[in-house]
């Protein structure tokens, strides 16, 4: 966790994604890294931000079965949760 504190003083934008559109916050949900999805929350990350299949990291931590370590702090901070239609 201070790794991600060190390097966040460094990057211009804490809400900057990868290639495929996926944030810190993404990123953090995939690997259960509950910690840094607090700390992406706190430092103004959008909860609702959208990778190249349109999903927010709240999505992707539902559709992981993701626990609520997770989830609570997303919807509370706005994330919205939506149906994907394949």
């Amino acid at each position: 966790m201070d790794g991600v504190r060190d390097a966040s003083c460094c990057v211009q934008s804490i809400s900057g994604a990868d290639y495929d559109g996926r944030t810190m916050l993404h990123v953090a949900v995939s690997h259960k890294h509950h910690e840094i999805v607090k700390f992406a929350i706190e430092h103004g990350v959008d909860v609702n931000a959208e990778d190249r299949c349109v999903r927010c990291a709240v999505h992707a931590a539902c559709s992981r079965s993701q626990c609520a370590n997770s989830i609570r702090p997303m919807r509370q901070s706005g994330g919205r949760i939506f149906i994907l239609h394949s």
